[in-house]
């Protein structure tokens, strides 16, 4: 899926979308899948690129296998790299947001990790801007 939230346009231009996908487990006799799934779904994150201004796209790499990737929201920061910061969306992980950087243009990105902002089970997608004081905001 995508979003929510949104997407990042590069100061070179380029527009990164961030996703996230997972592999269904668990599926019951009949092929469907059970509602148990929602909660117990471990989600991985990948990228959409466009170098063109939207006209095409391409997809990245997937993400380092780690602590999962979910509504992410991405920023550039001064020094060019590109930081995530993702809800975690996994039966029995830690309830923080997660974050990872991409040090060339959002092709990859490090692994997720933890980072000190409480996140509860039920919550929903976080928010990253860049200020223009030049501070992080994230929520």
């Amino acid at each position: 899926g995508f979003g929510p939230p949104g997407s990042v346009e590069l100061a070179d231009g380029r527009i990164v979308v961030p996703g996230y996908h997972s592999y269904i487990r668990g599926l019951e006799g009949d092929g469907a899948l059970p509602i148990s799934q929602l909660y117990n779904n471990f989600a991985l994150g990948h990228t959409i690129i466009s170098d063109d201004g939207g006209d095409t796209w391409r997809l990245s790499y997937d993400w380092e296998y780690s602590n999962g990737a979910n509504e992410d929201q991405m920023v550039e920061l001064p020094n060019g790299e590109v930081l995530v910061n993702l809800r975690s969306l996994s039966t029995g992980s830690p309830q923080y947001r997660l974050q990872a950087r991409s040090r060339d243009r959002g092709e990859s990105f490090s692994k997720t990790e933890f980072i000190n902002i409480p996140q509860p089970f039920t919550g929903c997608q976080g928010s990253t801007i860049f200020g223009d004081d030049r501070m992080l905001y994230v929520s």
